[in-house]
């Protein structure tokens, strides 16, 4: 049995792994604009359990960077 890893890289390991599924869509159309509306879709067109998550971005671009210098700097704890 291997031992069991840190938290930090079990963590960084999830977020790459998610980056290489990570889909992101542009101008959706205002009645999709809700995660379950959004799901259902995906769903529909990609399979029943084939959606893991539904996210939407903040409107705020300023909220969007500090969020990313966030990710930044946990990845940086990570190395």
């Amino acid at each position: 049995a291997q031992p069991p890893q840190p938290y930090v890289q079990v963590s960084m390991d999830m977020i790459r792994e998610q980056a290489r599924r990570s889909v992101l869509l542009e101008r959706v159309p205002p009645q999709l604009r809700d995660p379950g509306a959004l799901r259902m879709l995906l769903e529909e067109l990609l399979g029943p359990g084939s959606v893991v998550c539904v996210a939407f971005a903040p409107g705020d671009a300023r909220r969007l960077s500090e969020l990313q210098e966030e990710r930044s700097a946990l990845a940086q704890v990570a190395r």
